[in-house]
């Protein structure tokens, strides 16, 4: 069983430092999207992937870990807290798995304001955006009255103007 509690640390162990570097990824977005750096914004989009790829894994290996510990008791899995769990660990590792399960509660709001900055810094890129579409339609909407500076010349010329 404590070897189970052990597992179970390195996984959300693990987890945590996915999420610090899922949290980097942001606050980097989050200046690429200011800056209008879609160069960035790509391999931010790759992270993440990569990221959610690996976060799936650990959070599959999670759930089993935790099935494996709730089911001497005869408890669902899902039903179980983790508070619940770092009271039925060893004491050795207590303070470990409080530690974390911290971190992990710091890093989501944290990630979660990032997010929210993220997403005004985006809507507000849109709004630009949009704008300048509407600039750039307006300024095409009337025919373009560009001649080859010799043809304007001829066009004076007709009208009594001079050369």
């Amino acid at each position: 069983m404590g070897r189970s509690y052990q597992t179970l640390l390195d996984i959300l162990t693990r987890l945590r430092d996915l999420h610090e570097e899922l949290l980097a990824a942001m606050i980097r977005a989050h200046d690429a999207l200011a800056n209008y750096r879609a160069r960035e914004l790509d391999e931010y989009n790759k992270t993440v992937e990569a990221l959610k790829i690996e976060r799936d894994a650990l959070e599959s290996a999670r759930r089993h870990v935790v099935e494996q510990l709730v089911r001497p008791s005869g408890r669902a899995a899902d039903g179980v807290t983790l508070s619940e769990l770092i009271a039925g660990a060893p004491l050795r590792l207590q303070a470990d798995l409080i530690a974390v399960r911290s971190d992990l509660t710091t890093l989501f709001t944290r990630m979660a304001e990032q997010n929210e900055h993220n997403r005004r810094v985006a809507a507000a890129s849109i709004v630009m955006l949009q704008g300048l579409g509407h600039v750039l339609r307006n300024a095409f909407d009337k025919p373009l009255t560009y001649r080859p500076p010799a043809a304007k010349r001829a066009v004076r010329a007709a009208a009594g103007h001079g050369g």
